[in-house]
């Protein structure tokens, strides 16, 4: 069973959108090909892949990738490994983390993000704030985890602000509960 709702709900669809809009600024999505580095059980893949051309996937975890195969895609395949060394070559037009990059090595993953992006590509990362709730019941204020996890957050908001391998041209709170950073090449 899914932990996440990956169904056309209104929320979901509200999200899926709120992506888009920002996607579609620099990228013409229906002929994207996208990585979503840290794909999980699929929330976002089953989402977004119906509506792009190639959508893949990486995950350190084989039973969240398991589940995300569940999806069923033509266009979505999925693979075992980390952000710090994809397992993929690319070109992609958009490499995504949602939810995921706090958890990455920053230097070493967003090189590898930069390896496997089109000259043109986008690198957009979505986390959550101290306004966000946790499917994980231990993960509230106060507990331990959750310090560890807040201070995580805060700690790969701040590298993307100050790091000079890519071009920081947006950032900004996605909704009340999120925030989000678009990354482009230099040239």
């Amino acid at each position: 069973m899914n932990s996440f709702d990956t169904s056309l709900s209104p929320k979901n669809i509200f999200l899926r959108d709120r992506v888009l809009a920002i996607l579609e600024q620099y990228t013409c999505f229906s002929d994207a090909t996208v990585l979503e580095v840290g794909v999980g059980c699929g929330r976002w893949a089953s989402l977004l892949a119906p509506l792009c051309q190639e959508y893949d996937g990486v995950d350190t975890n084989p039973e969240r990738l398991a589940m995300a195969r569940e999806i069923g895609l033509d266009n979505l395949s999925l693979y075992l490994g980390t952000g710090e060394a994809l397992p993929v070559q690319g070109p992609y037009n958009v490499v995504l983390y949602m939810n995921s990059w706090h958890k990455m090595g920053f230097d070493s993953t967003l090189a590898e993000s930069v390896r496997v992006l089109s000259p043109d590509g986008i690198i957009l990362i979505e986390e959550p704030t101290d306004r966000s709730s946790f499917l994980d019941p231990k993960l509230v204020s106060g507990n331990p985890e959750y310090d560890t996890k807040m201070q995580d957050l805060r700690r790969g908001a701040g590298y993307l602000e100050t790091q000079t391998q890519v071009d920081l041209v947006e950032n900004g709170p996605f909704d009340t509960t999120k925030q989000y950073w678009v990354l482009k090449r230099k040239h």
